[in-house]
């Protein structure tokens, strides 16, 4: 290990616009709807099953609201006692002759620190996890993203003397020590030996006490005081880069102000058949142990297959960041739940193509009109013939004009435009082989068998 991580940009690209505009788009003659009750996501959205199928039993995955609070507590609790079941590795950071208990003052004050910022941590370690070019189905903090984030934070220190970047890979090291319980099952959860979230805890308590434990003995102050200075770094270097980004989970707010509501619901209605057959055509029914869910690999072939990744805007770290974006919070993420922490079912597949629409630029329909185009299909197929780059060539040339179009709109026009891809590129897939069988069937008949694709005698 060792050496400098690449450098790359922070991870939140673009703040998502939470508020449709004022100006109305028309996309195209709606059909009345007919006067009833109010619309209700909580009964009508294609997203009522998330109440059964979450942690959270609900829809939302706040951390504040009503049982979602205890969920997320249960969760930091269950992340809490995996750092305790290390005994004195893990109570000897925060203060000598602890003896693997939390029951004195020093522990609790550390865990009320952790409670204090769990959420923000969490969401920190879930964004910069999927800057990893080893990321994984996991949500899980690779070696280069560590240490890509502990420069972007500002904790890096070429000067001092405890944090250079050999201090920040020992503790990477140490934090990553999996305490082996005899007879336990072996954990396959984590394949690519990252950071899971009970080590994201105890990274954070030793390179505390690494920055700021010089003169410091009380570890509580330490930490705060790193979680101070990660918070301020992270927010500027987001405004340096210009990506007008939040280092704050908006999810919730989101997902009730555009993605829970009405016209959003009929987007993915009128599309359900279509993407419900290719969220089962990924599917191994004979794969017990990934029934029903997608891994990254799985995303990550649909992304590459309708070339999203081609999009300047919207690059694999993008794409993964959609992926984990789109899963809801697991409380014992390595134990029967692990299936739902790991990888990710049909409702969060439908999820990720929203957080889609929030990375990737679309042209507005008002300028594809302008420029004699009805939709993102069609300049997908007008741009064909300039190659991979074409897409990023016209919108290039083409700068936004007026106000963006509603979350809904852009929404169908990504859907439409995934769908396309993938069937034209398929096309192009099975033509070499249609050619190639042609050329076989004009080839002189051999011994059954004898060559592959060339047909035996008839009987």
């Amino acid at each position: 290990m060792g050496g400098m991580p690449p450098q790359r940009l922070l991870l939140l690209v673009r703040k998502p616009v939470l508020k449709p505009p004022s100006k109305p788009v028309a996309v195209m003659a709606a059909a009345p709807v007919p006067k009833g009750p109010p619309w209700d996501y909580k009964v009508s959205s294609i997203f009522v099953p998330r109440k059964t199928t979450t942690d959270a039993r609900s829809m939302t995955d706040s951390p504040f609201q009503g049982p979602k609070a205890k969920m997320r507590w249960r969760a930091f609790q269950y992340d809490w006692d995996k750092c305790l079941a290390k005994g004195d590795r893990f109570t000897n950071l925060i203060k000598k002759g602890l003896g693997g208990s939390d029951d004195n003052p020093e522990c609790q004050a550390v865990k009320a620190v952790f409670k204090e910022h769990y959420d923000w941590i969490m969401h920190i370690f879930l964004v910069h996890g999927s800057n990893d070019t080893s990321a994984t189905s996991s949500e899980c903090m690779g070696w280069l993203s560590y240490g890509a984030l502990m420069d972007q934070a500002g904790i890096l220190d070429s000067e001092s003397a405890s944090c250079k970047q050999a201090d920040l890979d020992t503790i990477f090291k140490a934090a990553n020590f999996v305490v082996k319980v005899k007879g336990a099952k072996a954990d396959d959860s984590n394949p690519a030996e990252a950071l899971e979230r009970q080590e994201w805890l105890e990274i954070l308590v030793r390179v505390a006490k690494a920055k700021f434990g010089g003169g410091e003995p009380d570890c509580a102050k330490c930490l705060a005081s790193l979680i101070e200075l990660m918070r301020e770094n992270l927010a500027d270097i987001a405004e340096v880069n210009n990506h007008l980004a939040e280092v704050e989970d908006l999810r919730h707010k989101w997902r009730l102000e555009e993605f829970y509501v009405e016209a959003t619901d009929r987007v993915y209605r009128s599309h359900e058949a279509k993407l419900k057959a290719l969220f089962d055509s990924k599917i191994d029914y004979m794969d017990v142990g990934t029934h029903n869910f997608w891994e990254l690999a799985h995303w990550k072939e649909i992304m590459e297959d309708s070339e999203f990744h081609f999009d300047d805007s919207f690059t694999r770290v993008e794409g993964n960041l959609c992926f984990y974006l789109a899963k809801f919070q697991v409380v014992e993420y390595d134990k029967g739940s692990g299936d739902r922490f790991r990888c990710m079912d049909w409702l969060s597949f439908l999820e990720a193509l929203g957080h889609v629409v929030r990375y990737k630029d679309m042209p507005r329909l008002d300028d594809l009109r302008a420029n004699g185009l009805l939709s993102a299909v069609e300049l997908a197929d007008a741009v064909e013939p300039l190659g991979a780059q074409g897409w990023n060539k016209w919108m290039a040339e083409h700068p936004p004009t007026g106000e963006e179009d509603p979350f809904h709109v852009r929404l169908d026009e990504a859907i439409k435009l995934l769908l396309h891809m993938l069937h034209k590129n398929a096309l192009k897939k099975l033509k070499p082989d249609k050619e190639k069988e042609k050329g076989n069937q004009g080839s002189k008949p051999g011994k059954e068998g004898s060559r592959p694709g060339t047909p035996g005698k008839a009987k």
